[in-house]
């Protein structure tokens, strides 16, 4: 695996029996950076998620997102945000 020897991992990572998360692109990172941004697909917890759910699932996200209503003007936020701490 490219990767794992670029991290300098001399163990396969992706033995079997084992779960990894995984970016698969359309095209090559090396040449140039902008190749990022061609995502395939995806392997998140050992599931792979084609290209048409993953789109699916970002679309929901965004709808989302969308739904949420924007702080109150003025509104502070004390702690971490999760309601449990001061």
């Amino acid at each position: 695996m490219l990767g794992a020897s670029l991290a300098g991992l001399t163990d396969d990572p992706l033995a079997r029996g084992q779960a990894a998360d995984l970016l698969v692109l359309d095209a090559d990172p090396l040449r140039d950076i902008r190749n990022t941004r061609r995502i395939h697909g995806v392997v998140v917890a050992g599931r792979w998620i084609p290209p048409e759910e993953r789109r699916r699932l970002l679309a929901a996200m965004e709808q989302a997102a969308a739904q949420t209503p924007p702080p109150q003007a003025g509104a502070t936020m004390t702690g971490c945000g999760c309601g449990g701490h001061p």
